[in-house]
């Protein structure tokens, strides 16, 4: 039995809810639940790029992340980012995920832009990997590399 998962853009009264599902995603890390309510206030109300995907028992069941902010220097075409999707463990991941990124690439046409670039992590169970990238039409053209910001070596 395949569930319905109705994505919206996300609204100001929702970020409460959201920061309550991010906190589910990383109980052992420092969550700065005000931080981040700043910053998903700055992307609804600036860029309407949250998005979230609900059961329908209403629940959040996917959470998903991107910006836009400028152009490629290389191209000057317009890109848009995706900054993390967050999915709820099942069976119906992939639909989920499918559905978040219909929203995503939906708000990306409506910018007009050229590309959406996307980070295949491996910090958690929530994030989708290089392989579910690769099912909805992305393809890896090189890695990510991160450091602290500790000290200048």
């Amino acid at each position: 039995m395949q569930h319905q998962h109705v994505v919206t853009q996300a609204e100001l009264h929702e970020v409460k809810e959201i920061i309550k599902f991010g906190e589910d995603f990383f109980p052992d890390k420092n969550f700065d639940k005000s931080q981040v309510a700043s910053y998903l206030q700055v992307l609804i109300s600036n860029q309407k790029s949250v998005f979230i995907s609900r059961n329908t028992s209403q629940k959040i069941t996917g959470v998903l992340l991107a910006l836009s902010n400028g152009v490629d220097w290389r191209t000057g075409h317009r890109v848009v980012v995706e900054q993390g999707v967050y999915i709820l463990d099942g069976a119906e991941r992939m639909d989920i995920c499918k559905a978040l990124y219909k929203g995503l690439y939906e708000w990306a046409l409506s910018l007009r832009a050229y590309k959406i670039v996307a980070e295949a992590g491996t910090l958690n169970r929530s994030v989708i990997s290089e392989a579910d990238y690769q099912k909805i039409g992305f393809k890896t053209i090189g890695q990510i590399m991160e450091r602290e910001v500790n000290q200048y070596v």
